[in-house]
């Protein structure tokens, strides 16, 4: 088993950089925030996110936060249906380099 760190979008440099050195591998979080998935440049963030931790291993992505897949209220499960496809599509862009 190798030691993996937790890595959001505002230290991807440092984080890559550290785990390449150490030779440790990466969770990706930064992709899992409803913002993230909402925002207009989703596909640059993961295209940033693939080139900034190609090669480093283990890596994995965490799951979207704030998921609310049954809800009296449309709005959140309305929301949380499109982000979990989108949140498992983007993982598999940059992961498919394991």
């Amino acid at each position: 088993m190798r030691l993996a760190i937790n890595v959001l979008s505002g230290d991807l440099e440092l984080a890559s950089a550290m785990c390449r050195a150490e030779g440790i591998g990466a969770e990706v979080t930064a992709l899992a925030f409803p913002e993230t998935l909402d925002s207009p440049d989703f596909d640059l963030r993961v295209a940033e996110h693939g080139a900034a931790l190609d090669g480093i291993r283990p890596l994995s992505s965490h799951g979207p936060f704030l998921l609310r897949l049954v809800s009296i209220r449309s709005k959140p499960t309305k929301h949380a249906r499109t982000r979990l496809p989108r949140a498992f599509n983007s993982e598999s862009t940059y992961s498919g380099r394991m």
